[in-house]
């Protein structure tokens, strides 16, 4: 191999689960909104978190403008009720729609566990823009049809695809569009009643599934829904700003997965409303809340309070490349004298700026010749190596799921938790519907594996309970001959100890032998293992495509684990979680290659305060945003002697089948691995029964809305 080529790896997200707090603000924030809503999110947290970031003293970053246009968004959203209304159930949809949505959604809770997964980061709202979007294209597409003008990419729709041009209104529709903008329903010819319905025929799955459940609800029918949506973007947006920022959002690249593991809704929510046997549940939750609170700050009042922050669980791709310098090579000693001349010229903040941190206009506070601009230009090459990486991972999985594939119901890999077969085509119609069906699905069945986890053995699902079961506090399993209301108690009294075990970063890594790290620790294992979620197969294609970018000079060496505290006193119990990913190295799984996994333990509350006045002040790590805040557990680490970085090579699944060493690292392609070995199925727990989802024949209670908000209806006329 030729000299001038240089080994470098490539390494980007694959999949996020962070662990709040409740001593943290963002924390306590997220745990409330879930106590009372569950999986359907209500456009209020978002908009509050959004608030909360813009409105706090930290610097403008390259993610400001676009946090700035989510929130414009957001707001102008809140002021239409069908979006109101469609938010919470679209936020449902995302998360997978409930315990008894294994076959079709109905917009229902996890209800069989004190915890919870869901979707969390910026991927929501820009899904949700992006089926806004989709229902304003078709309108105008439609419209203009009417008019005879065709679009000759009609009936396709993509928004991320090359092909996709925002469709404009022609010159001679827009009398049609004005019209039915400024008039009401009742007075509208069949014209415009043919519009809506061919508009509506158009729309992607599922927009057509979403308007179809808030019809249900509505005095309006489908149709006339994602009308009054469109037309509150559209009427009256006189110098088309709303209408840009809304574009701007929705073709925004799709971002990472992040996932988040918290307490899950208060029991009695789940419950019917007119049940005898529950009191106010939101009087309960108020309670509970006020306890959480009187706790925290007695705790906060101590000498030595516990830790605030978050536990973050990263599966990223690692591919090393041996190719020309693209990223310039410098050794740990020049880096660090580049850093120190940055600390001469611009202050004690250098010290913790790392690559996800970086921003482009830092290189113009220094001279090109100097130590310190290498230094920043260094940490941005970094930067787009990452980006250009977790790219590529988002990519993959959207190629994966518009490509779909068919495989014969015999041989299906069945569910490990005892569900049913898995799909047998994903085959997607657009980038859309391929993120939103990845995050569904893979929402959907974490969360089964969470209500399954306390029947798992060591051996059969569960590694980690190699440190202690589940304690019988924490079970929602009804006893035998128990009634509804002893039920019921049991289920208050399981959720209220769940949600003590958030209440400070040491209850998450120490409490009842580090119970919720180590659900946490199964859960990624079970992500990267099961081919449920088809992870051997999106890395088998992502090492395909890069090593068509790059020559065939690439491979993806044997994976691994580190784990990180940014505080001393989580060594002991991130070194646990290090001996539960060690096990997996003789398990007759084994893991893919190209797999780098890290555990940090990010105390919020451990933030350098020692900055420079210096108008340039790179933010320390978010409160519970774990974008950034991988490298600096690192940084920090690496400061305190005291602090143990573990690190722990994982057996391939070849070294595995075969008994021997794997010589991944040595080759330049990443071989076929052979398939997985079927799970054996557990025992099957109870669930209650669901309720049936409604249905112009059926009807079940309406979702539910957060205490606070006004109940809107929707309006019978047009403003």
């Amino acid at each position: 191999m030729s000299s001038s080529l240089t080994s470098i790896n490539m390494s980007g997200e694959l999949f996020d689960l962070s662990l709040p707090t409740w001593n943290n603000k963002f924390g306590r924030e997220h745990i409330e909104y879930i106590m009372k809503n569950g999986i359907s999110f209500p456009l209020d947290k978002f908009i509050d978190e959004l608030d909360a970031i813009l409105d706090s003293s930290a610097p403008q970053d390259d993610k400001s403008a676009k946090r700035l246009a989510r929130q414009t968004f957001l707001h102008h959203c809140y002021e239409s009720i069908e979006l109101q209304n469609l938010f919470p159930l679209f936020c449902n949809y995302l998360n997978g729609c409930g315990s008894q949505s294994a076959r079709t959604c109905i917009f229902g809770q996890y209800e069989n566990s004190p915890f919870l997964i869901t979707v969390a980061g910026g991927n929501i709202i820009t899904l949700f823009s992006q089926l806004i979007v989709n229902m304003i294209d078709y309108f105008i597409k439609t419209v203009n049809k009417f008019r005879g003008y065709s679009d000759q990419n009609y009936e396709y729709w993509d928004i991320s695809s090359p092909r996709y041009t925002p469709p404009i209104f022609h010159q001679s529709a827009i009398d049609i569009k004005d019209y039915m903008f400024n008039t009401h329903f009742r007075d509208w010819q069949q014209s415009a009643w043919d519009i809506i319905n061919e508009s509506f025929r158009l729309l992607t799955p599922s927009n057509k599934f979403l308007l179809q459940a808030l019809e249900d609800n509505s005095d309006f029918h489908k149709e006339q829904i994602a009308f009054l949506i469109v037309s509150h973007f559209l009427n009256n947006d006189h110098d088309g700003s709303v209408e840009a920022s809304l574009r701007f959002i929705a073709q925004s690249p799709h971002s990472d997965f992040d996932f988040k593991l918290s307490p899950n809704i208060y029991p009695t929510l789940i419950e019917d409303e007119d049940s005898e046997d529950i009191t106010d549940p939101f009087h309960s939750i108020e309670q509970l809340i006020s306890r959480l609170n009187d706790a925290s700050e007695k705790e906060m009042s101590q000498q030595f309070p516990p830790s605030s922050g978050f536990l973050l669980l990263r599966a990223k791709t690692l591919i090393t490349c041996n190719i020309g310098d693209s990223l310039t090579k410098y050794t740990t000693k020049q880096l660090k004298a580049f850093q120190k001349d940055c600390t001469k010229q611009l202050g004690g903040w250098v010290y913790s700026l790392f690559p996800q941190t970086m921003q482009q206009d830092y290189l113009t506070l220094v001279d090109t010749s100097s130590d310190c601009w290498k230094f920043f230009n260094f940490l941005l090459q970094k930067k787009r190596i990452i980006s250009d990486s977790t790219r590529n991972n988002i990519d993959e999985v959207i190629k994966f799921y518009l490509a779909g594939y068919l495989k014969p119901d015999r041989e299906s890999p069945i569910n490990d938790t005892g569900g049913p077969p898995a799909p047998q085509n994903l085959r997607q119609p657009n980038s859309t519907e391929a993120i939103i069906h990845y995050l569904k699905y893979t929402t959907y069945h974490l969360n089964i594996y969470l209500e399954t986890w306390p029947v798992l053995s060591e051996n059969g699902g569960a590694p980690s309970k190699s440190y202690g079961d589940l304690p019988s506090i924490f079970s929602y399993k009804k006893q035998r001959g128990a009634s509804n209301k002893s039920y019921l108690n049991q289920c208050e009294r399981a959720y209220r100890a769940a949600c003590f075990s958030f209440l400070n970063l040491d209850y998450i890594l120490y409490q009842n032998t580090g119970l919720i790290s180590r659900i946490a620790s199964d859960v990624i294992n079970y992500f990267l293992n099961n081919p449920l979620f088809h992870t051997e197969q999106l890395l088998d294609r992502l090492i395909k495509s890069v090593n068509q970018q790059h020559g065939g000079l690439c491979f993806m060496p044997p994976s691994d684990v580190t784990l990180v505290p940014t505080n001393r006193s989580f060594s002991a119990s991130l070194k646990n979680l290090k001996n539960i990913f060690d096990r997996s190295r003789y398990s007759e799984l084994g893991y893919p290659d190209g797999l780098r996994i890290t555990i940090n333990a990010i105390s919020t509350d451990s933030t350098p305060s020692q900055l420079s006045q210096h108008q340039y002040k790179p933010q320390g790590p978010p409160d519970d945003r774990p974008n950034k805040d991988e490298e600096y557990a690192i940084r920090v680490a690496s400061s305190d002697d005291k602090i143990l970085t573990e690190y722990t090579p994982l057996n391939s699944k070849n070294e595995v089948l075969t008994g021997g060493s794997n010589t991944g690292r040595n080759h330049l392609h990443k071989n076929k691995t052979k398939k997985h070995k079927k799970y054996k199925k557990p025992k099957k727990h109870k669930t209650k029964k669901h309720k049936k989802h409604k249905t112009k024949k059926n009807k079940t209670k309406k979702h539910k809305k957060h205490k606070k908000h006004k109940k809107y209806k929707s309006r019978k006329l047009l403003q």
